[in-house]
């Protein structure tokens, strides 16, 4: 269509059955209710129509199956759209990760329990502030379990199994980071749909793209008789560039003249400091009057989709710069991990270069990609 076209001047028209015959006349509509009342396979298609009568026709991405209402049907729902809901529009998009689609989850690194231990280091659910971490994806209700059927779910590719753990709404651990499947309860999956919870304990590297398939499969005995596959990644920690909004501003105050103080840049900034930017103490004595705070970490976070809009997770790096003794490589993990801030530490060489004073980051521009 004419790419001026706005949206709203857009119809379309749909064939359900994939059999050439338009079940339906234009319509201004994108979200067509349909029931099927045979069993078995249909390839849907839309025509498009702008208001040049200029058309267009496209297949759905994926095959209508429709088996008898007694018989078990795999069906994962991930937020493969994005909008933080999981409902049946999901199913379109979910088997490929793309800038467009896929479903996201966090790296699960912050403390909310407050035990000085990375949430995501461990196989239970902190608390109730942890769920919240957890995203949750949807096994849709299997009809037709028997005593020889099984309901698996397995997370791959190894490296991303090796990261992930998946849990029940209730908190229980039904896949550690050690296994590679779980298997959920035919009472379970033929009550309802159940909802699950999925985490990472671990960000993305140079060994994992944080990308891993969850597959869902009904045997019965050891035949796979039915299945389906979402794609989902762990969201990337964005470090922001220095054109973005001031937050939080850290900064040591040192008063021992034999360690340099630094009382006049501190006041100055105490007197200048606009109201709507936080100001972080960052104390003498249990850092060491190593005030180069900026080496030691590189503030970030990670957003996913969330119902309210997005939900963010503060997520700071800290690079690799042990000084040994009282220094500022414990300020990540001692003085700022806590509920919904933490920290991911990819380790590396130990050298100037790697510092966050000497790591500054792009703003987007124009013909970047």
């Amino acid at each position: 269509h004419d790419a001026q076209d706005a949206p709203d001047e857009l119809v379309a028209r749909f064939d359900f059955e994939g059999d050439g015959a338009w079940d339906t006349a234009f319509l201004p509509e994108r979200t067509v209710d349909v029931t099927y009342e045979a069993i078995g396979n249909y390839d849907v298609l839309v025509e498009v129509r702008d208001t040049d009568d200029m058309t267009d026709v496209a297949d759905a991405p994926t095959t209508v199956t429709v088996k008898a209402s007694d018989s078990p049907y795999a069906d994962i729902t991930v937020d493969a759209n994005r909008d933080g809901v999981l409902d049946v529009l999901d199913d379109m998009h979910e088997e490929q990760w793309s800038t467009e689609f896929g479903a996201a989850f966090l790296a699960n690194m912050d403390d909310d329990d407050d035990d000085g231990t990375r949430d995501g280091k461990n196989d239970v659910v902190d608390g109730t502030d942890d769920k919240d971490d957890l995203l949750p994806f949807l096994v849709r209700k299997v009809n037709g379990l028997g005593a020889t059927h099984e309901v698996r779910l397995t997370v791959g590719p190894q490296a991303g199994s090796d990261a992930v753990r998946v849990f029940s709404a209730a908190g229980t651990l039904l896949k550690a980071t050690n296994a590679t499947s779980a298997t959920i309860a035919n009472a379970d999956a033929g009550a309802g749909d159940v909802e699950l919870r999925i985490e990472s304990s671990t960000g993305r590297s140079a060994d994992w793209d944080g990308e891993i398939m969850l597959t869902l499969e009904i045997l019965d005995g050891t035949k796979v008789i039915a299945s389906d596959t979402a794609a989902m990644r762990v969201a990337p920690i964005i470090l922001p560039d220095d054109t973005q909004t001031m937050e939080t501003l850290y900064v040591m105050r040192i008063a021992n003249p034999a360690s340099g103080a630094n009382l006049p840049f501190y006041d100055a900034i105490v007197a200048n400091l606009p109201k709507d930017i936080d100001l972080f103490t960052v104390s003498e004595s249990t850092y060491g009057a190593d005030r180069w705070v900026q080496d030691s970490m590189q503030t970030g976070y990670q957003t996913v989709p969330s119902p309210d809009g997005v939900r963010r997770m503060d997520t700071h790096l800290q690079t690799e710069r042990n000084q040994g003794g009282a220094s500022l490589f414990s300020l990540l993990p001692s003085g700022l991990l806590g509920a919904n801030l933490g920290y991911a530490y990819p380790g590396g060489t130990d050298t100037s270069h790697n510092y966050g004073g000497n790591l500054e980051v792009i703003p987007p521009h124009e013909g970047f990609a």
